[in-house]
């Protein structure tokens, strides 16, 4: 989440720190997609729940998940693209159309990325459907449909971005990543000795830097490469093996614990802060997004802090009934 951020700084100041975001691009976004993975199938394939002969998913699992998808993903969404609409038009200097309006709240057009995880999991809730208790069902299922997604793209069919219904199916292919992560989990950290992970990232390197234009592995412009999807899985099985390392630190958690909320203000916060930073005389373009960039967290962590004390119904509708 913090590349994410640092990201939309560059972006909106139009200046690139030391050319590194070629080296988080493969994981800054996808990650997350290969977390929601191995979060949902292990909720609802625990190995436990399963030799008990209980799928969760056969026990209310299913509304369960369509409740959490409906109320902490979709509707957020809407409500916080329809908060930023309108000062997003007048900080840009566009004009209000309203056809834009509905694209951009109700058709999921201001956050790609929740728009399509909400896609993603709406096909895994079919999926779940089957009642199958095999990981490998699921991980082929998804693999064959984000493959579908990337030649949907190649050939220009349906063009329509509503709910980033396309940049969903191809996000199947990191939740499935992810739920494969999960089952094998165990064995996979076994293999994650220092030198193993000196290897995988030696390999990441090459490909970023010596295979560059192959290797594109961005979901969110559509153009995601094999060889992108390779280095992307990489880079997401480093970042969680760094992470399992790393001790408590309160920031990191209270930011991983509510990430779509500081996404949601990941866009809005660096737009703001490079038009104002920007016009300072004086100052290096690195200091101006360095600036930038803590400005934006900060900010975004005292607006959550208030909204998840105070307002917790915007992440989560269901609480208004509390």
């Amino acid at each position: 989440m913090l590349f994410v951020f640092l990201y939309h700084a560059e972006w909106y100041l139009d200046f690139r720190l030391l050319k590194v975001d070629g080296f988080y691009h493969p994981f800054y976004i996808n990650c997350f997609f290969f977390l929601s993975g191995y979060l949902l199938f292990r909720k609802q394939l625990s190995q436990p729940v399963i030799n008990e002969g209980l799928v969760e998913f056969e026990r209310g699992g299913g509304r369960l998940l369509l409740s959490n998808i409906i109320c902490r993903i979709a509707i957020p969404s809407i409500l916080f693209s329809l908060i930023e609409f309108f000062p997003k038009k007048i900080i840009r200097g566009e004009g209000i159309d309203f056809q834009d309006m509905v694209f951009e709240t109700i058709g999921g057009g201001t956050y790609w990325f929740t728009s399509a995880l909400v896609v993603a999991e709406l096909v895994l809730l079919l999926l779940l459907l089957t009642r199958n208790r095999s990981i490998w069902f699921y991980v082929t299922a998804c693999f064959i449909l984000g493959l579908l997604g990337m030649e949907i793209v190649k050939h220009g069919i349906l063009n329509s971005g509503i709910w980033a219904w396309r940049q969903g199916l191809i996000s199947l292919l990191f939740i499935g990543l992810g739920g494969m992560y999960w089952r094998y989990e165990k064995q996979i950290d076994k293999m994650m000795k220092w030198w193993f992970v000196l290897s995988l990232l030696l390999m990441y390197i090459v490909m970023v830097i010596g295979l560059k234009g192959y290797n594109d592995p961005l979901i969110c412009t559509l153009t995601i490469q094999p060889l992108g999807l390779i280095t992307s899985a990489f880079a997401c099985m480093m970042l969680v093996w760094l992470c399992k390392k790393l001790p408590d630190i309160k920031l990191l958690s209270f930011i991983g614990l509510n990430s779509l909320g500081f996404y949601f203000l990941s866009g809005a916060l660096p737009n703001i802060y490079s038009i104002l930073f920007s016009r300072i005389t004086g100052l290096t373009m690195t200091s101006i997004l360095l600036i930038v960039f803590v400005s934006s967290i900060l900010t975004a962590y005292s607006a959550i802090l208030v909204l998840t004390k105070y307002f917790p119904w915007v992440f989560d509708i269901r609480l208004l009934r509390k």
